[in-house]
């Protein structure tokens, strides 16, 4: 009997043993472990490989971008093209930028010969056109004939000038006195106190017809000082003031050539067009057209 027991416990336990080792094979988790352990095993291996291909790669490509760098034949063609192209662009842009050259009927400045010059145009010839009493032109009748379309026709502001002077002398609109001594000052260069009794004139008798005149030459007298910023101010308030006016167009033709003195060619653009828009038909816009053909072909 007791023999007997031994052995039933002997074999209980190798029948535990084999029911666990049986387990144990058939478990199939343990085999997914394993397999995703190798797979992830391969996954770094390859991620290495790519790794050091991408720094091959890099590397070439550093020792090309140092043979360029150097000088290299190919490579001083290439960047010598792209430099001279760039160059080229990069002066074109500023010549754009810094304004247009100053064009014949700009003002030189100074009380000697201020006003609108009348320079020769490119090529020679004789301007077609000078501006007369109220800022109005008349017809130059000139046996010569201007070069082409880029001439600009002269604009003369003291034309006028002279003609309002001696319109002055038998007025009797309130502000005359003012306006005598004020004109009388232009004439002779003398801007500082003729902006003095111009500017009274238009303080004093703000509703008198020789208002308009009276801005419109104390305007002038800044421009003629080199006062150019204030000029295109005053030029501008007489042609809100007095829209149609007979100094207005003068006024706004005067305002672009200011804006020419301050390196802005974009605005004195905007005022020839609003000559052309508002003054059609008008010597002014004649020269306004011209001014704006000048400044395209420059």
């Amino acid at each position: 009997m007791r023999r007997s027991a031994v052995l039933l416990k002997v074999l209980g336990c190798l029948g535990a043993v084999a029911l666990a080792t049986a387990c144990t094979t058939q478990n199939p988790g343990v085999d997914q472990l394993s397999s995703n352990q190798f797979e992830l095993r391969g996954m770094i291996a390859n991620d290495e490989q790519q790794i050091d291909a991408l720094k091959a790669r890099n590397a070439q490509l550093q020792d090309q971008i140092n043979e360029l760098q150097r000088g290299t034949p190919a490579g001083d063609k290439r960047y010598a093209d792209l430099d001279r192209r760039i160059s080229a662009l990069e002066n074109e842009v500023k010549a754009l930028q810094g304004g247009v050259p100053p064009i014949p009927g700009a003002a030189t400045g100074g009380p000697a010969g201020g006003g609108e010059s009348a320079a020769t145009p490119p090529g020679g010839g004789v301007p077609p056109a000078s501006l007369g009493a109220g800022g109005s032109a008349s017809a130059a009748g000139s046996a010569a004939s201007p070069p082409g379309p880029a001439a600009v026709p002269h604009f003369d502001w003291r034309a006028s000038l002279a003609r309002e002077a001696a319109a002055a002398r038998t007025s009797s609109a309130p502000g005359t006195a003012l306006y005598r001594r004020g004109l009388a000052d232009m004439q002779s260069g003398d801007y500082r106190h003729a902006l003095t009794y111009l500017n009274q004139l238009q303080h004093k008798y703000p509703k008198s017809p020789l208002s308009e005149p009276a801005e419109y030459f104390a305007a002038n007298g800044l421009y003629e000082s080199g006062k150019y910023d204030r000029a295109i101010l005053e030029f501008n308030d007489v042609a809100l003031r007095f829209p149609k006016g007979r100094f207005t167009p003068a006024a706004l033709l005067r305002e672009a050539q200011a804006f020419l003195k301050t390196n802005d060619p974009v605005d004195a653009r905007l005022t020839l067009q609003k000559v052309l828009d508002d003054h059609g038909g008008t010597p002014e816009a004649q020269v306004a057209s011209a001014m704006m053909k000048q400044m395209v072909a420059n």
